[in-house]
């Protein structure tokens, strides 16, 4: 149910939580940019305790604060279906943090989180650095724009040395610089799951840089990693590494066949369908399909 920019608000809330107690169809819930705040928030949190059917809920861009947070926080949990959640642009604040990562070191069924935009700052990201220590089903966390700065970032790198399911972490614009790009490096090179790491829009200059690139030789199971709109003067390195990670992207396919662009995506299904045709092992199908992906690398294609 897409509600997104509705003007619900706490009033319409109570009608809406109501509904939602009785409904055991509905999957997604888009309730984002509605003007809800912790009154309305309160109700529809309270209401999804009765429901088991929502496993995608987007609650982005609303007022919600720490007395909302602390009721969605007994339903992560609890017996919680989600699976998918969005809690990007709030005011979530340190206690907002707190009770919610506090929550998800038991979830054992969220596999995504955006708390993105909330202002976690250097306060709060003790609380995200323990959820990543601990959580051993999230996939995917974002927790971009949230002014985490250098002693903030560096908790959060040295917790990804003991996380093993996470495969995607978004930290840019997070207004942190060389010294957090080293510590970062040393994480990585412990770290095995996390396939794509964004780290754009910060103040990574060249020997920031230098040693994420080591990082990345080290650490065989990152395939993206973005670095862009960092303050790198050198375009050599930027063509160097998007060199490397292009190699990194074939050696993972089919893994990694999200990361091509579009017409390298369509080149591939086409050279799938003949391939099928003929009924190749897999193991066959791999190796004719990094082969043919290293031409296209070498004319530019990729």
């Amino acid at each position: 149910m897409d509600l997104r920019g509705g003007h619900i608000g706490d009033e319409g809330s109570r009608y809406l939580a109501t509904a939602l107690k009785g409904n055991s169809t509905i999957s997604l819930l888009n309730l984002s940019d509605n003007g809800i705040g912790d009154m309305g928030s309160k109700l529809i949190f309270k209401a999804m305790e009765f429901n088991l059917s929502i496993t995608h809920l987007n609650v982005s861009w609303n007022r919600i604060t720490t007395e909302g947070f602390k009721i969605l926080s007994k339903i992560l949990g609890g017996n919680s279906t989600l699976i998918h959640l969005n809690l990007s642009g709030n005011e979530m604040g340190y206690d907002s943090i707190s009770v919610i990562a506090a929550a998800l070191q038991i979830n054992s069924t969220l596999k995504h989180l955006n708390m993105s935009c909330n202002l976690i700052k250097s306060e709060g990201s003790g609380y995200v650095s323990q959820l990543i220590e601990r959580n051993s089903a999230l996939t995917s966390l974002n927790i971009s724009y949230n002014q985490i700065g250098c002693k903030g970032s560096k908790l959060i790198s040295k917790s990804l040395e003991k996380n093993s399911t996470l495969t995607y972490l978004n930290l840019s614009n997070n207004q942190f610089g060389e010294e957090v790009s080293v510590s970062l490096s040393k994480s990585l090179a412990l770290n095995h799951s996390l396939t794509e790491l964004d780290l754009s829009w910060n103040k990574i200059y060249r020997n920031g840089l230098e040693s994420l690139l080591k990082a990345f030789e080290v650490n065989s199971s990152l395939i993206h990693l973005d670095f862009s709109n960092n303050p790198i003067p050198d375009q050599r390195y930027n063509s160097s590494f998007n060199f490397k990670q292009n190699v990194r992207k074939i050696i993972n396919w089919p893994r990694s066949h999200h990361f091509f662009i579009e017409k390298t995506k369509g080149r591939i299904e086409e050279i799938l369908l003949v391939t099928n045709l003929y009924h190749l092992p897999k193991d066959l199908k791999i190796l004719l399909m990094n082969h043919i992906l290293s031409k296209f690398l070498r004319n530019g294609l990729i």
